[in-house]
């Protein structure tokens, strides 16, 4: 592999003393398209750009008054404009380096031609029928995929890394010079979403509420006439708590549950409903943090996947306990392949 500039050695000096300058010129040469220029999506172009990716952002939503509380690369002259070009400016500055580039194709209208330009795709708030569409793209042609999602204090990613090899962890007392490497096949959404909610409650550890509740939630939303996530600002979207609920009925049924709160309580969906759009710094900020080093472990191809097994790879995000009493910061499971 081709060496390095001076320039980018002095840049770089701090990543390339811990991975090394073959895994730095994979990242150099490796191109990702993050779609949605929201708070999280810009929190993960951010640690993508100055880690020294080329990176794209698409989003063909205008800036609202509403996008200014989380965004730091708006202020108040953006609003009106387009959102992946209003934020072009701050982010080319952070890294000279690195080609980065905004586009306003819509989300529906990103197709395989675009796709496979890039070496990982990142969604950020898509409705999930276009997760699903555009993973399975992805996942035909090696892309790496993955689908982060903030809702008020809560957030979830989803990770696609097709079949994977990563170094396994060194044997404490082993002589090896090298460790073993270990190849895993990752499911798609749709697989691991079509998993019988019954199944997931067996596992070891259980499966957190906070996965039931976000995919009623969304399958309420995917029955709305105006998805709320493809809102300018998410603003304004028309939501019904009793539909809501008629919703997990209608989930809890069809996964061998009478009761419409047997996953996810009455309590859980209300707190969902009402903070769900609200996109919050701090927590754009952690999970943004997540996504980014997970990305950058992927195509680097340095350490272990955060959470894998059985081909899939879910993390769940709740700072405060809001809905995990125990009060852990951050929930992993991992659903079997349907």
């Amino acid at each position: 592999m081709a060496s390095i500039s001076a320039r980018e050695a002095a840049v770089y000096d701090r990543q390339i003393r811990l991975w090394g300058i073959d895994a730095q010129k994979r990242l150099q040469n490796s191109k990702v398209l993050i779609c949605g220029a929201s708070g999280l999506g810009l929190e993960v172009a951010k640690n993508l750009t100055l880690a020294g990716f080329a990176v794209a952002i698409q989003d063909h939503h205008n800036v609202a008054e509403s996008d200014l509380g989380s965004n730091f690369f708006l202020g108040r002259d953006s609003v009106g404009k387009n959102k992946a070009n209003a934020v072009l400016p701050n982010l080319q500055q952070l890294n000279p380096l690195v080609d980065t580039t905004a586009m306003e194709t819509p989300l529906s209208e990103v197709d395989q031609k675009i796709l496979k330009q890039f070496d990982c795709v990142l969604l950020v708030n898509a409705p999930l029928h276009e997760a699903v569409r555009i993973n399975n793209i992805c996942h035909e042609n090696g892309i790496k995929f993955f689908n982060g999602c903030t809702y008020g204090c809560l957030g979830t990613f989803f990770a696609d890394l097709g079949t994977h090899s990563y170094p396994a962890k060194r044997v404490s007392g082993s002589t090896s010079s090298a460790p073993a490497m270990v190849t895993r096949s990752f499911s798609t959404l749709e697989q691991s979403i079509a998993t019988p909610w019954t199944t997931l409650l067996k596992l070891r550890f259980g499966f957190p509420e906070l996965y039931f509740a976000t995919q009623i939630l969304e399958k309420y939303w995917e029955t709305l006439s105006c998805h709320p996530r493809g809102r300018d600002g998410m603003d304004g979207a028309k939501v019904d708590f009793d539909e809501l609920t008629q919703m997990a009925d209608t989930v809890s049924k069809a996964n061998g549950k009478d009761d419409k709160f047997a996953f996810a309580s009455e309590k859980t969906l209300r707190l969902l409903l009402d903070t769900a759009l609200s996109e919050l710094s701090p927590v754009c900020a952690v999970l943004g943090g997540l996504i980014g080093q997970e990305i950058t472990k992927a195509i680097a191809g340095k350490g272990q996947p955060i959470c894998n097994s059985n081909g899939s790879n879910w993390l769940f995000f709740d700072p405060m306990g809001m809905i995990d009493k125990k009060g852990g910061a951050i929930v992993k499971s991992n659903p079997p392949k349907a």
